[in-house]
């Protein structure tokens, strides 16, 4: 699938909510029009920007939802904004053991992939991330947004793999 401009993907179990303006779609369930999206072996969502200039449209993503069952890679050449948990429907992994989960997702940004200060204090993101963004900064690659802001009181913990061109930042030690 590719869409263009700024989407919202809310995963639950094996449906898709998409919202995208230029498709004219709110909320709707891509999974029930293409059944083989998280099946047929790696489902692919590309998220596309659009126009040039101070026209330009970016391919930005937000994304959250529990119990994916299936696999799918959500590409853009924009960012990814992690608006809450993301989990998957089997999450019986544990490292270094035999897992049962045959789920799986891969969130690749060119750009930044972003967890958005509203999400909860304790994040699960189950998902395999590469941030390509080349700018060194600690508000690029993969990084919380406002960390040096928000509350602190929560875990963030992520089930996966991140590649980042930068290391974001995602907390500040307490001083004193």
């Amino acid at each position: 699938l590719v869409v263009t401009g700024a989407t919202s993907i809310s995963i639950s179990g094996t449906n898709l909510f998409i919202t995208n303006g230029r498709r004219g779609w709110k909320q709707t369930n891509y999974a029930a029009i293409n059944t083989n999206i998280l099946t047929g072996g790696a489902g692919l969502i590309y998220v596309a920007s659009t126009g040039t200039g101070a026209t330009t449209n970016r391919g930005t993503v937000n994304v959250g939802g529990t119990n994916l069952n299936g696999r799918l890679s959500i590409v853009t050449d924009g960012d990814i904004y992690i608006t809450n948990n993301i989990t998957y429907a089997n999450t019986n992994i544990t490292p270094g053991l035999t897992n049962t989960s045959d789920d799986a997702l891969g969130l690749i940004s060119s750009n930044d992939v972003v967890v958005a200060a509203s999400c909860p204090d304790t994040l699960n993101i189950y998902a395999h991330i590469i941030a390509d963004c080349p700018t060194n900064a600690f508000t690029h690659g993969f990084y919380v947004q406002n960390y040096d802001t928000i509350h602190s009181g929560g875990n963030l913990n992520v089930y996966g793999g991140i590649v980042e061109f930068t290391r974001g930042a995602v907390g500040q030690s307490p001083h004193g």
